[in-house]
């Protein structure tokens, strides 16, 4: 089931009222019930390795920004 959340997934962009389609293979599905899960699997160990290297991050919903 894990496995299907990554398979033939597309990114769509519409903007000035033309559309754009491209296949991803990254990130997770937007309301999907496991993105918590696999957000907080996946950012755990960005987050340490960052702070092991000592780069100081914030981060908010999906977002992270490096404090520089």
């Amino acid at each position: 089931m894990v496995a299907s959340y990554y398979q033939d997934r597309i990114v769509v962009v519409n903007y000035a009222r033309a559309s754009n389609e491209k296949k991803t293979t990254k990130g997770c599905a937007q309301r999907s019930i496991g993105r918590p899960t696999f957000w907080n699997l996946v950012l755990d160990l960005l987050l340490r390795t960052m702070n092991n290297m000592g780069v100081c991050c914030d981060v908010f919903a999906d977002d992270v920004v490096l404090d520089i």
